[in-house]
């Protein structure tokens, strides 16, 4: 008599390999999300650097206007069509540097980012990896640190280990 298909010992050591396979291959494929997040993350802190580098060079070039009622050259503003109004895609500039309450305007963020102000200096922009609205205390997040005196530059630090 001629034997079709598999046995059942067969079968067996085919799905305990299968599971076997998947047990070691699950990490890597289960990393790929927290690889994601951190790649989304530098490009958020690389766009924060770039618009920023923008920003000084016009600044340098005379579209900074000091806001009416000031006498401060801290408390200026990106005057792009030069009207000597503020409009609003025209951001706040601390020292000539994006204020910490614009930069989330001047650049592109991903809907699953969430933003977090801490102080008159600081922002946090990334991900709620524990369900608590902010990314701080998730520890995936890119930090903004804006320019406090006139001699500074501004800070960026990355934080993955959340992620």
């Amino acid at each position: 008599m001629k034997k079709n298909g598999f046995t059942l010992i067969e079968l067996v050591v085919v799905i305990v390999i299968l599971g076997i396979l998947a047990v070691t291959a699950a990490p890597r494929f289960l990393n790929l999300q927290q690889e994601s997040r951190i790649s989304v993350l530098r490009g958020v802190k690389a766009s924060m650097q770039s618009v920023n580098d923008i920003v000084f060079a016009k600044s340098q070039l005379g579209y900074v206007k000091v806001r009416d009622g000031s006498n401060s050259n801290r408390l200026t503003y990106l005057d792009l069509n030069k009207n000597n109004i503020q409009d609003d895609d025209e951001w706040d500039l601390i020292w000539n540097y994006i204020d910490n309450t614009d930069i989330k305007y001047a650049i592109l963020i991903d809907g699953d980012l969430v933003t977090e102000e801490e102080g008159a200096y600081y922002l946090y922009i990334g991900f709620d990896t524990d369900n608590s609205g902010t990314p701080k205390s998730g520890n995936c997040w890119v930090k903004y640190t804006q320019a406090i005196n006139e001699d500074d530059d501004p800070v960026y630090e990355l934080e993955t280990s959340g992620c």
